[in-house]
């Protein structure tokens, strides 16, 4: 039988710690046994992306980011760059430099709204289309079709899930520890 690892530990018991009180509230730690099987996993989906991504650049040309930008601008319809980065969760300055990209290749076409011309808007060319039609799918087909078969409220979870790891790991990742000795 396995034990239950979880630490409970004060919550603001430190002077000027935020949520600090006299009552002394507690919140559990997950056990060192379930983030090791966090990272583990995370970093398993990061392979399997990373390897998919390589073999859909090398099948069709394009980068992940491009096809997401490609659809986004499908989906959208004649979009702005911030609605495309709102879409693609891609900083603007990621966006405008994927669709000079795109634009080069004679894949988007951008161009300035007649009424504001500080707007630069970007819709498909028929090649765009095309070459998004042939786009194999960022997901692959086998695993689709298993999350389509999962009952909506067990695959409903899973998203929230991931979403929630998402907006954790966003939050939390992209600050790296200083190096540390001489």
């Amino acid at each position: 039988m396995k034990v239950d690892e979880r630490q409970i530990v004060p919550v603001g018991s430190g002077p000027g710690e935020v949520g600090s009180s006299d009552r002394g509230s507690t919140r559990i730690l997950p056990a060192q046994d379930d983030l090791q099987a966090l990272s583990k996993a995370i970093r398993r989906i990061v392979h399997v992306m990373e390897t998919r991504s390589k073999a859909i650049s090398r099948s069709v040309g394009l980068t992940t980011s491009q096809i997401v930008i490609l659809q986004g601008v499908a989906d959208l319809g004649e979009v702005t760059t911030n609605a495309l980065s709102r879409y693609a969760d891609l900083t603007p300055a990621t966006v405008v430099v994927t669709l000079e990209k795109l634009e080069g290749r004679g894949l988007v076409e951008r161009y300035r709204n007649v009424l504001d011309r500080r707007i630069v808007h970007t819709r498909l060319t028929p090649a765009g289309r095309d070459v998004l039609a042939a786009a194999p799918s960022l997901l692959p087909d086998e695993a689709a079709a298993m999350l389509a078969a999962l009952p909506s409220d067990e695959r409903a979870s899973l998203v929230n899930a991931v979403r929630s790891l998402a907006d954790v790991m966003e939050t939390t990742g992209s600050v790296m520890p200083a190096p540390t000795g001489s």
